[in-house]
C-alpha cells in the first residue's frame, strides 16, 4: 500500500483493570500504538438508546504489517479522528505480511 493513502491517525487502546486502593477496581483503556492507516466506511446508521440518538458505522480499516501490529486483536479498541470503533475481525489479508484489514464498526464498544 501506498504511504500517501495512510492518512489517518489511529490510536489503539487496550483495556485494562485498575485497583484503586480501597479494595475496588475500575476497567479503563490506554493506548497501547499508535500507527497511520486508512480507514473505509462501509454505511451508517442511527439507533435510540434511552433518550439519544446513537450513530454507528462500520468500515475497514487497514494498517501496514508491523511486529506490533502483528499482536492486535479483536480485544482492542481502534480510536480514529477521536472516535472509537470496536475491532470485529483482523486480517492478514494478502498473506504476505503487508497490511492488515480489520473490520471496525463504531457505537457499539464493548
Amino acid at each position: 500500500m501506498r504511504a500517501g493513502a495512510m492518512r489517518d491517525r489511529v490510536k489503539f487502546k487496550t483495556k485494562v483493570v485498575v485497583e484503586d486502593g480501597s479494595g475496588g477496581r475500575t476497567e479503563t483503556w490506554v493506548e497501547a500504538v499508535t500507527v497511520w492507516g486508512n480507514y473505509t466506511p462501509f454505511r451508517g446508521t442511527e439507533k435510540v438508546e434511552g433518550d439519544r440518538t446513537v450513530a454507528q458505522g462500520t468500515g475497514m480499516l487497514r494498517i501496514r504489517h508491523s511486529a506490533i501490529a502483528a499482536t492486535l486483536t479483536e480485544q482492542h479498541v481502534a480510536e480514529i479522528d477521536g472516535v472509537d470503533y470496536q475491532i470485529r475481525n483482523v486480517e492478514n489479508f494478502d498473506r504476505r505480511n503487508r497490511a492488515i484489514e480489520m473490520f471496525v464498526e463504531r457505537g457499539v464498544i464493548t
